[in-house]
């Protein structure tokens, strides 16, 4: 007796594989403000690439110096996420030269189907509003990405060198070096500023980190608002520079209706040199007030 073969018929399934895109990289070749492998440029074509880019400088703008970008009009909004870094690791001055208010703006939609995130790094910001603003105001909180990173770059003669607004997603801000200038005309308020008044808290454990901050008329760094908690204030020199040289700012830290039970400020912080070094100022105007 013949055995009968049987054929079963499974049903089809679908499984998701992971996203494996490859990423653009866009080239910095030139430091003219406009034009073919310039920074303006690799900026309107990274923000035009869905997914997250590279805008590299490339190792040949180093041959002859530090490249200097002078800027006379602001640099296109920054939406899309992106990793900004020379080839070299060397430095990049990025300068204003005309009435322009921010050296890079970022806009990131954080939450709303973007899995990436920001970091910019080898970049000196002189002369700006703002060095480096990033604006979150009206985005969606996030807490699988790693955010905005901004690592290892130079501020100097900014009214603020690093301004977060409305941040609710993961932030890190380290290894950079901030110097106001209180001779300078553009006002130095903040080295670092953080707008925390969003209706939602950013609890995602954001750190300032190894930051040399110095020479501001008002704070080395400022938080503002409740929306801002369980912030890791490490490693910093506020009010001193590498060398232990003073420059001091008006306030080393200042917390402004933030809920400071739940920031942690770690004693390998030097903030001396200052007015005042640490300031609490509560909801119901209440002020604890340590100096430096």
């Amino acid at each position: 007796m013949s055995q009968q073969l049987r054929w079963h018929r499974r049903p089809l399934r679908f499984e998701l594989l992971e996203d494996r895109r490859i990423l653009a990289v866009f080239s910095v070749s030139n430091t003219a403000e406009f034009g073919s492998g310039g920074l303006r440029t690799a900026i309107i074509e990274a923000n035009d690439t869905a997914g997250k880019d590279e805008i590299v400088f490339d190792a040949s703008l180093f041959g002859s110096g530090t490249p200097v970008i002078q800027l006379v009009t602001q640099l296109p909004v920054i939406n899309e996420p992106v990793k900004i870094y020379s080839e070299t690791g060397g430095d990049v001055i990025i300068q204003n030269a005309g009435s322009v208010q921010k050296g890079l703006f970022l806009t990131p939609s954080l939450g709303q189907g973007i899995s990436e995130d920001f970091e910019i790094s080898d970049l000196v910001f002189q002369d700006f509003q703002y060095g480096i603003h990033v604006d979150h105001t009206g985005g969606v909180p996030n807490s699988t990405l790693e955010g905005v990173t901004i690592v290892g770059n130079a501020f100097f003669d900014n009214e603020r060198g690093i301004y977060l607004e409305r941040p609710s997603y993961p932030f890190e801000i380290r290894d950079n070096q901030i110097f106001g200038n209180l001779s300078s005309s553009t006002n130095p308020e903040a080295g670092i500023w953080i707008d925390g008044t969003g209706p939602v808290p950013n609890t995602y454990g954001p750190v300032i980190d190894n930051n040399i901050i110095v020479d501001h008329e008002d704070y080395g760094i400022f938080v503002l608002g409740a929306a801002i908690v369980n912030l890791a204030i490490t490693d910093n020199r506020i009010g001193a520079d590498g060398t232990g040289a003073a420059g001091p700012n008006a306030v080393g830290i200042l917390f402004q209706g933030a809920d400071v039970q739940n920031a942690v400020i770690t004693d390998n912080n030097e903030i001396v040199f200052n007015g005042d070094g640490i300031v609490v100022l509560t909801p119901d105007g209440i002020e604890i007030s340590v100096t430096g």
